[in-house]
């Protein structure tokens, strides 16, 4: 009996079975005698390699609404005089709100006055984006070094 994978066209492990010597694979499939590798793992043309483990981003965490305005501030988005003004939105900021349909802009602009803290999630971060030449990816980014502020 020989322990062994079958191996499929993408060269990924899709089952290990213990066989006898008359084994035939099934079509679209290999069979290669091995010890050890198991299902998901790859094969090369020489050597089996075990998955990589998918490497995560940080999440992303909610921010204050102090450490918000800094960012902007920081990162050139907005002035010093905006970021201190909580009764004004920044001139860029307001700009968006006035491209949404009027009953979107009012509840940004609420959303903005009201707002005490900033998630991620918000489709009013998504919106803010493009302004600033900014992808979904910087975005996260930006919220993960405004996190340490």
């Amino acid at each position: 009996m020989n322990r062994g994978v079958l191996v499929n066209d993408n060269n990924v492990i899709v089952n290990a079975i213990v066989v006898d010597e008359q084994y035939t694979a099934p079509e679209g499939l290999t069979f290669y005698t091995h010890e050890t590798a198991s299902l998901g793992w790859a094969f090369d043309g020489v050597s089996f390699l075990p998955p990589q483990e998918e490497v995560l981003p940080d999440p992303v965490p909610d921010l204050t609404v102090r450490q918000f305005m800094i960012g902007l501030h920081l990162n050139g988005m907005i002035t010093e005089a905006e970021a201190r003004d909580r009764n004004t939105i920044p001139l860029a900021i307001d700009a968006v709100f006035g491209t949404l349909p009027p009953s979107g802009a009012a509840a940004a602009r609420i959303t903005w006055a009201m707002m005490t803290s900033v998630p991620r999630n918000d489709p009013m971060v998504d919106a803010l984006g493009p302004v600033f030449n900014k992808t979904p990816e910087e975005i996260d980014d930006f919220f993960r070094q405004a996190a340490l502020i």
